[in-house]
């Protein structure tokens, strides 16, 4: 009988640790994917910055190239203005 409740006892206590070894794999799992999604959220976050920062880079380049446009037409326009001026000047002396 005492036999028995030993055998029984020690069923019991190997379930036991069965189950916390399962709990203990379960909770070593459960960190490793917590850290997992945080290293994902991480790189994913660092990826949207440079992203955001080369996006923010291209936008200055476009600006700085249609202001230098707009400012070679303005140039140009002036140009052709004062040839404009020029030539008028020369044909009112001419008359």
């Amino acid at each position: 009988m005492q036999d028995v409740r030993a055998q029984e006892e020690y069923g019991r206590l190997q379930d036991e640790l069965e189950r916390k070894r399962e709990q203990e794999k379960q909770e070593r799992e459960d960190k490793i994917k917590h850290v997992m999604a945080s290293f994902a959220d991480s790189v994913i976050k660092d990826q949207k910055e440079q992203i955001r920062a080369e996006d923010e880079k291209m936008m200055k380049h476009i600006e700085n190239q249609l202001r230098k446009e707009k400012e070679e037409d303005l140039r140009r326009q002036r140009i052709a203005e004062d040839q404009k001026k020029n030539m008028r000047s020369y044909l009112d002396r001419q008359v």
